[in-house]
């Protein structure tokens, strides 16, 4: 949503239903939250900051993982 005129905050979640087939048989749930802010600089360019944190759970022994994420982004309009 908007903030202010410039800034606008973002927030996501996604929950991903993993199934793969073969010997392993993997099956999984990957979730994914992020929390993100962008700021219009002028008509043509924003700077963006946002963080994800990803945890997937998996019945494969050692297939589970967390990861963190920061992103930084300067974009145009053309």
């Amino acid at each position: 949503g908007q903030v202010a005129a410039p800034l606008t905050l973002q927030a996501t979640f996604t929950w991903e239903d993993i199934k793969f087939s073969g010997l392993a048989g993997e099956k999984a749930n990957r979730y994914i939250f992020y929390l993100g802010a962008r700021y219009r600089l002028t008509q043509a360019w924003n700077a963006g900051l946002g963080y994800s944190y990803a945890l997937k759970d998996s019945n494969v022994p050692g297939a589970d993982y967390y990861q963190n994420r920061v992103t930084l982004d300067l974009t145009r309009q053309f």
